[in-house]
């Protein structure tokens, strides 16, 4: 799924595949279902990096998609106090947020660990460190990263 500003600057993420793709159903359902999430970043000043770690589970991944179209039921901003205005996962390498902007809604992307740029300096980074993307979105925009993901995750089911 792409999310993209006018700006140019965007995340793509792309499920690359189980973490241990040979793990049976019946194992340990962390294990089993852990997912390498393949990331692209572009900066608007043409700064961009890649990276691919298992960061999501298929239900975390799945909780994204719905999370995603929730924002789309309605682009106008979230409450401050709203429970859809951030997005947690397991690894503290991919978060999202939901920022209302005087246009409507923007998509804060956190990324943290591996996901970092790497002008960052391993030896600098503290456990807290943490680049966030900001990207403004419509609901055309939404509705197509949120179809892209669906179909991404198609083949990967909970196991």
């Amino acid at each position: 799924m792409r999310l993209g500003s006018d700006d140019g600057a965007f995340l793509d993420l792309m499920v690359a595949g189980y973490e241990f793709p040979n793990v049976p159903r019946s194992s340990d359902p962390w294990d089993a279902n852990w997912l390498n999430i393949r990331g692209w970043v572009r900066l608007a000043d043409g700064r961009q990096w890649k990276f691919i770690h298992p960061c999501l589970t298929t239900f975390e991944a799945r909780r994204l998609a719905s999370w995603l179209a929730r924002l789309g039921e309605n682009v106008t901003a979230p409450t401050s106090g709203d429970a859809r205005s951030r997005l947690d996962f397991t690894e503290l390498l991919l978060a999202f947020e939901a920022v209302p902007t005087p246009g409507g809604l923007s998509v804060r992307v956190v990324l943290g660990f591996d996901a970092l740029p790497p002008w960052r300096q391993e030896d600098q980074r503290t456990d807290l460190d943490e680049y966030i993307v900001s990207i403004p979105i419509d609901s055309r925009q939404l509705a197509a990263a949120i179809d892209q993901w669906e179909r991404d995750l198609a083949p990967f089911p909970e196991r």
